[in-house]
């Protein structure tokens, strides 16, 4: 057995179907390990390259306290943001005197519920509250996150707001030969 880059390699001789020629099974064992490894760099190189969204909770896009989500970096209200896998998203309800809000997902995989922290998740609370607050969740999956308020909005209506999660470019399709 040899080592080759970390990886334990046995070489031994195989039969090509259909070539008439002998050759190290190595190479397909060299593939087939490599074919291993592409989640793992998947992951490593969307988070090596992650962003955080700030969502302003309850401030429109002038700034003004409203019962609004806001997009900080593209400054649009309802709050429409394009992020990518390992991206991870910070609503802020913040501010002299903070709204009674919350966040809740009511679309895609991604579920959160998140106010004074996101239920399930360490002893939070996403319950709507006026303190001022922060929750951040991590994107981990192509889709559409559709959110809203519970008290001042339902899907699609009133307080609510988008995120589209995509492959992170230069990920989106390869090839190994």
């Amino acid at each position: 057995m040899d080592r080759i880059g970390g990886l334990d390699v046995s070489v031994t001789t195989q039969h090509e179907p259909n070539q008439g020629i002998l050759m190290p099974a190595t190479t397909a064992l060299f593939r087939n390990s490599l074919l291993c490894l592409v989640p793992f760099a998947l992951a490593t190189t969307a988070m090596a390259g992650s962003t955080n969204h700030i969502i302003n909770v309850g401030v429109n896009s002038s700034g003004s306290q409203s019962n609004a989500f806001t997009d900080a970096g593209s400054n649009t209200s309802p709050a429409v943001t394009s992020a990518q896998v390992g991206d991870t998203v910070t609503f802020q309800n913040v501010g002299a005197s903070p709204g009674f809000h919350n966040v809740v997902s009511n679309s895609g995989a991604t579920q959160f519920r998140c106010a004074n922290g996101c239920d399930g998740v360490g002893g939070g609370n996403g319950a709507p509250s006026s303190a001022n607050w922060s929750a951040t969740i991590t994107l981990t999956t192509v889709e559409t996150i559709n959110y809203f308020c519970e008290v001042h909005g339902a899907p699609n209506i009133g307080m609510f707001g988008t995120i589209t999660v995509a492959v992170p470019v230069g990920l989106q399709s390869f090839e190994i030969d």
